[in-house]
C-alpha cells in the first residue's frame, strides 16, 4: 500500500512540474539566448501591479560592451486578469522596471541625474513602439536609449494577457532586430 501511495505522489509531482514548466516556457528562441523566469511581483519593481510571471531571453552579447547585441533582449509578461493596456500604463511600468533593475535611486547613485523615461506609441490594437532612456549602471556607466517593440496577445481562454517586449539600443533597421523579431510565442501559449 505504501509503495502505491509513493508512486501516486511521484506521478503527481511529475505531472505538476510538467504543467508548471509548460506555462513558463512560452517564448520560442534560439538556444544560444539565455533564459530566465521571474514571478510577479518582481523583487526590484514591486510597484508594478501585475500577477503572473516574466520570461526573459538574452542575446549572447547582451552583457558585452563591445557587442552589437549589448542590451539586446526580449521578455514576455504573462499577466493574469488583465484585459487592457494604455500607453501611459506601459510607460509608468517600464519606468518602474528599469529604475528598479538598474538601481536608479538618487540616494545610491548620486552621479545619475535622471531616472528612466519611457515613451510608447500605439501602432495598432495589438502593438506599440517606443524608446526607453535610462542610465546603464551595469555595463557602460553611461546614458543609454533602448528601442522597443511591444506585441500584445489577449488570451480569452484563461483570462490573461501576454506582452512581448523586444529591446535593443540598435535602430530597428539593424541586423540584431532580425533575431529579435524571430522570437515568438510558442504555439498554445494562451492555453
Amino acid at each position: 500500500m505504501n509503495r502505491f501511495i509513493l508512486n501516486i505522489l511521484l506521478l503527481y509531482c511529475v505531472v505538476g512540474f510538467s504543467q508548471e514548466e509548460k506555462t513558463q516556457d512560452i517564448l520560442q528562441a534560439d538556444s544560444t539566448w539565455f533564459k530566465e523566469i521571474i514571478k510577479f511581483p518582481i523583487n526590484f519593481a514591486r510597484e508594478i501591479p501585475y500577477q503572473g510571471f516574466e520570461e526573459l531571453r538574452f542575446a549572447p552579447g547582451f552583457s558585452k560592451e563591445e557587442s552589437p547585441e549589448l542590451w539586446t533582449y526580449t521578455w514576455a509578461w504573462v499577466i493574469t486578469n488583465q484585459k487592457t493596456f494604455t500607453e501611459n500604463e506601459l510607460e509608468t511600468n517600464i519606468q518602474l522596471y528599469f529604475d528598479g533593475l538598474l538601481g536608479l535611486d538618487p540616494k545610491h547613485h548620486k552621479n545619475v541625474k535622471q531616472q528612466t523615461n519611457a515613451v510608447f506609441i500605439k501602432k495598432d490594437t495589438k502593438s506599440y513602439v517606443g524608446k526607453i532612456k535610462t542610465f546603464d549602471t551595469r555595463y557602460t556607466q553611461k546614458p543609454i536609449t533602448l528601442n522597443v517593440k511591444v506585441d500584445k496577445h489577449l488570451c480569452k481562454e484563461n483570462n490573461r494577457a501576454i506582452l512581448i517586449f523586444r529591446i535593443s539600443p540598435q535602430e530597428f533597421e539593424n541586423p540584431v532586430w532580425k533575431n529579435l523579431n524571430a522570437i515568438n510565442l510558442r504555439e498554445g501559449s494562451c492555453e
